[in-house]
């Protein structure tokens, strides 16, 4: 029995179409599923082997086909294959190049420390002197003296008795004679020797005023003295001549007067002391000066 609802048809041709849609939708993922176990069975699977024969295959029986529905045809939804899922390939994993040890250089041995020789020391021969030739032992010539004047002083005017400022005398002493000695060659006193002057005045010996002394007085005159004979000799003696020692102003070196503080210029000399011309005051000590003298045999 049929009841006619209002709008039945209606409803219906939309659940059969839903329903195909449904149907549809599965179908596609259905295959889908299918494609992607068969590729995955298509690369599992091993070699084809020989097929058995083929089975006889049963008729089914024929079933009763429902009468078409007049259904509004859908599109066929081709399913796109999802693309296959390649793996991005893994960098290759290059090892790192290890440094390459460079061996350290075998260091080069070091020289080896010879010593060095020490030159020898040769001596360098002295050379032989040739000893120069003798040289003749000159012939000492006898001195030209027997005696020789070594030694004579004016005295001082202090030394004579006198007094004296800033070298010019202002006092005269009273001595006036001449003090001889003679020695011998080495200094010692000689006796026996005999004193003379040039004028061949009165002689004396020494020894006469003690060891190798002798004495002259003066009397406002003068002596050059020397030894005219010696007792111990043997034979004639020759002399040399002393300067003159005299009493007499004029007859005095001006620079003997200076030592002795008579004058203290030679200006004061000549204008203080006596002269036979008259050109001096006479202010000096006239008559009353005193000398001494040494003569030395020379063997």
């Amino acid at each position: 029995m049929h009841f006619k609802m209002p709008g039945l048809p209606k409803v219906g041709a939309i659940l059969v179409l839903l329903m195909s849609v449904e149907s549809c939708i599965l179908a596609l993922a259905g295959m889908a599923l299918l494609v992607v176990l068969s590729i995955g069975l298509v690369a599992l699977a091993p070699l084809p082997q020989p097929s058995p024969p083929a089975a006889t295959l049963v008729a089914a029986a024929p079933t009763s086909t429902p009468a078409p529905t007049a259904t509004r045809a859908l599109p066929t939804s081709t399913p796109t294959p999802s693309p296959t899922h390649t793996p991005p390939p893994l960098p290759a994993d290059t090892p790192t190049a290890m440094p390459t040890h460079t061996p350290t250089p075998t260091p080069s041995p070091l020289p080896s420390d010879t010593p060095t020789a020490i030159p020898t020391h040769t001596p360098t021969p002295i050379p032989t002197k040739t000893p120069a030739p003798a040289t003749p032992t000159p012939t000492l010539s006898p001195p030209p003296y027997d005696f020789i004047v070594v030694h004579q002083r004016l005295w001082t005017n202090e030394e004579n008795g006198g007094t004296s400022a800033a070298g010019s005398v202002t006092g005269c002493g009273y001595g006036h004679e001449i003090y001889v000695w003679v020695i011998n060659a080495a200094g010692a006193p000689l006796n026996g020797v005999v004193i003379g002057d040039t004028y061949d005045n009165p002689k004396h010996i020494s020894g006469e005023k003690g060891p190798g002394h002798a004495q002259y007085v003066l009397y406002m005159n003068g002596y050059r003295l020397l030894v005219v004979e010696d007792n111990n000799a043997g034979r004639p003696v020759t002399s040399e001549v002393s300067e003159v020692m005299s009493g007499n102003d004029w007859e005095i070196p001006i620079p003997w007067l200076i030592q002795g503080h008579y004058c203290a210029t030679e200006s004061e000399c000549l204008a203080r002391r006596a002269d036979p011309n008259g050109v001096g005051s006479n202010g000096l000590c006239w008559g009353h000066y005193s000398f001494e003298i040494v003569f030395q045999r020379t063997w």
